[in-house]
């Protein structure tokens, strides 16, 4: 019984020993693409003179690089406390290739801004804002981010008016941002 059952066997894998043989390898597995990769140079904790204020922004990535957290906050001066003007997540849209998000201005306010994050193919970084206050007004605004070091960079806020777009508070069409190591 034991030599019927080794014959088997034998007869059994010379059968499909060819049809294994001739299958073709398999394909490699594709490699995962980073859907972040784009917004890399952005993550850091930021700080910049806005007029007389400070303005600074920390942008993380969440776990798994899974989204990324925007929390920025104002003071009146570089001594002063600061305060968290907004915060929120961005998260890839697949279908857009976007960033779609979501941030609580002033949070507790019923402020919010909503929209895109995108990347340009000359790196910059573009985030246009939908903004609704707490009673349903709106507003529209954009803001860039363009790297100019290693460790800086230049932002601009513009609000959409009747007439085109125009800068958001004195001085907001050129922020000098410097990223604080660590």
């Amino acid at each position: 019984m034991l030599r019927q059952t080794a014959g088997a066997l034998a007869l059994t894998l010379a059968a499909v020993s060819p049809a294994i043989a001739q299958q073709p390898p398999a394909a490699p597995a594709t490699a995962r693409i980073d859907p972040y990769a784009a917004f890399d140079w952005l993550i850091g904790d930021w700080y910049a003179k806005a007029g007389p204020g400070l303005l600074r922004e920390q942008i993380s990535y969440g776990p798994g690089r899974g989204y990324i957290k925007f929390s920025v906050f104002t003071a009146p001066n570089e001594t002063a406390a600061q305060h968290l003007h907004f915060e929120g997540m961005a998260l890839w849209n697949g279908k857009t290739k976007q960033l779609d998000y979501l941030f609580a201005v002033e949070p507790g306010s019923g402020v919010q801004e909503s929209g895109v994050f995108r990347a340009e193919t000359d790196g910059t970084i573009v985030r246009e804002v939908n903004f609704i206050d707490g009673k349903g007004g709106t507003g529209i605004f954009r803001q860039t981010f363009r790297r100019t070091g290693s460790d800086s960079a230049v932002t601009s806020l513009l609000r959409k008016t009747a007439n085109g777009w125009v800068t958001t508070f004195p001085g907001s069409e050129k922020i000098e941002l410097k990223r604080r190591p660590g």
